[in-house]
């Protein structure tokens, strides 16, 4: 019910919740292209996007600068949610879009279309559950089980910063063509 209420005076259009962040920051995308995205998301296809944080500092400070970075003004929750909040504002969303961290798993835990990017961590083994789940990621030494080698943090961000702008929106428009499960198709 509270984020039913939440989302209310951003419908009728879709809403994506984009949680941007996670506490270990070699995980995340470019600030400046996640922002993008979210422009896009709220001007190209007409969803309102919720974005959300976790209340570490570094966590909430890059999402502040995420959220400062946008054109157009996402709903933020800056770091104040629970993680049952965070759930429910999954559940009541049409879709989730992020990197890899708990937010991603609890958005495909309760059902709805997951894109989410990956670089150091393996999506074969930390990637969603969810057969609307659509995963985002380089081949790199960190996330190769059949390397030997070591990542350094400038080949870390580099896979991630091989994932281009063009195949998040292809992924994105792929999520909101999706219904969660359990969902009558809109009309």
């Amino acid at each position: 019910m509270w984020a039913r209420e939440q989302l209310a005076p951003l419908r009728p259009a879709r809403v994506v919740h984009v949680h941007p962040v996670s506490r270990w920051l070699w995980k995340c995308w470019d600030n400046d292209r996640m922002a993008a995205v979210i422009d896009w998301l709220q001007t190209e296809r007409g969803a309102r996007v919720v974005v959300t944080s976790g209340p570490a500092t570094r966590e909430r400070d890059t999402a502040r600068a995420i959220v400062a970075l946008c054109r157009t003004a996402p709903l933020f929750f800056d770091g104040t949610l629970s993680l049952a909040q965070t759930a429910a504002i999954s559940a009541e969303s049409d879709g989730y879009f992020g990197v890899d961290t708990a937010p991603m798993h609890m958005a495909a835990a309760v059902g709805v279309p997951v894109v989410a990017l990956f670089g150091p961590t393996h999506p074969k083994n930390w990637g969603p559950w969810t057969p609307l789940g659509r995963v985002l990621s380089k081949r790199c030494v960190c996330n190769d089980t059949s390397a030997n080698e070591k990542c350094d943090w400038s080949q870390t961000r580099a896979c991630l910063a091989a994932i281009t702008a063009p195949e998040v929106h292809a992924a994105l428009d792929e999520m909101l063509a999706l219904r969660k499960i359990g969902r009558v198709p809109a009309v």
